[in-house]
């Protein structure tokens, strides 16, 4: 929250990721397209905070991360690239959750999905 100043600078969850770095570039030029990357020009003690709760939130087998970690290494990812979007999701989830002043509710993504009256299947802050 230090690092952020209580989220208090920050209008919507772009700038916050731009802000700690977890943003992605291209590396592109005329023909040539790169491989993309994080940038990691942002606040590098955010991305510290999170590396820890995303090994937590993969092992405890925590719903949308947990299901976000695998679907990224069943794409061939590796398993760092698949904690490092584990940790921006965190992230982003903590923002609202500070703003709202609310606690982190595990099923409730669970009960929003019966509540809708949509039978489509929708991911909870999905990411990627």
């Amino acid at each position: 929250m230090a690092e952020t100043n209580g989220f208090e600078t920050f209008e919507n969850q772009g700038q916050l990721v731009s802000y700690s770095g977890y943003d992605i570039v291209e590396n592109q030029s005329g023909n040539h397209n790169g491989r993309t990357k994080m940038s990691k020009k942002g606040n590098a003690h955010i991305r510290w905070a999170m590396h820890l709760p995303a090994f937590g939130v993969v092992r405890y087998q925590e719903g949308p991360f947990k299901a976000l970690y695998e679907r990224l290494i069943a794409k061939g990812k590796t398993k760092m690239q698949a904690y490092v979007a584990v940790q921006r999701k965190l992230l982003i989830l903590i923002w609202p959750l500070w703003k709202k002043d609310q606690e982190y509710d595990p099923l409730y993504h669970i009960k929003h999905l019966e509540c809708s009256g949509n039978d489509e299947s929708k991911s909870f802050f999905s990411l990627l």
